[in-house]
Order: structure tokens, then C-alpha cells, then sequence
């Protein structure tokens, strides 16, 4: 079963109320798939957060498993509500 919703534009805690609960995602995967949404890249969500970008790819393939989703885009998809 796949949740889907709209996603409001400006709501970056949307994808914390709507995702963490149903995927179990923790609070670091969420900031990345808010960022992700937000159209920054690896390197620049790494910056963002003020982290290496090895975290930012493991925050991004423990994302792919949890969700089913087999690539970035699909993530970007899922962060958008589509």
C-alpha cells in the first residue's frame, strides 16, 4: 500500500507529519528529503546541514529502501506528494 498526497509548496514539516510515521524515517532522512524537494543537490544539502556528503548518500539510499522507491527522482517524487 502507497500513501499518496498533495504537498502544500511552502510546508517543509509536510514531509515530517506526512512520511516520518507511515516510512518509520528518521528525523536527519527527513531533513534530506525536504532539502531534496526543495531542489538542492547532494553536495548542497551536505552544506546545508553542515555535514559530509557520505552522510547525505546514506541518509538518501536508506530512504530508497524504506520507501520502495528505486531512485532520486522517485524520492523527489514522494517529497512532492506525487
Amino acid at each position: 500500500m502507497q500513501l499518496e498526497a498533495n504537498a502544500p509548496n511552502d510546508d517543509s514539516e509536510w514531509i515530517h507529519r506526512t512520511w516520518a510515521g507511515f516510512y518509520r524515517l528518521t528525523p536527519g532522512e527527513c531533513r534530506v528529503l525536504a532539502l531534496l524537494a526543495e531542489g538542492l543537490r547532494n553536495a548542497d544539502i551536505a552544506t546545508h546541514l553542515h555535514i559530509s556528503p557520505l552522510p547525505v548518500q546514506t541518509h538518501l539510499r536508506s530512504l530508497r529502501t524504506k520507501t520502495g522507491r528505486r531512485s532520486q527522482l522517485d524520492l523527489l517524487r514522494l517529497a512532492l506528494g506525487r
